[in-house]
């Protein structure tokens, strides 16, 4: 799989240094999937949350955190 570079460095912001895209595959999908159900996904969720919350400077007063639903709003650049 050739990817551009854009892509290349959204998959490093996203998972990490050294996560290359040869790495992601529906295998390892599965596994994390799996993963994540034994953990339950609303105390992940709620993990991440509080983790983001500790580490991104913001005022707390304007957090909301709803763990009645999930969205992922993703903006492409045109090339």
């Amino acid at each position: 799989m050739i990817l551009s570079r854009s892509r290349r460095n959204t998959i490093k912001r996203l998972l990490g240094k050294g996560i290359l895209p040869k790495h992601i595959n529906d295998d390892v999908l599965g596994r994390t999937l799996d993963k994540i159900h034994e953990h339950g996904c609303t105390e992940l969720f709620n993990k991440i949350v509080l983790k983001a919350i500790k580490n991104v400077p913001l005022d707390k007063h304007i957090l909301h955190n709803d763990t009645t639903s999930f969205s992922l709003i993703w903006k492409s650049r045109k090339s």
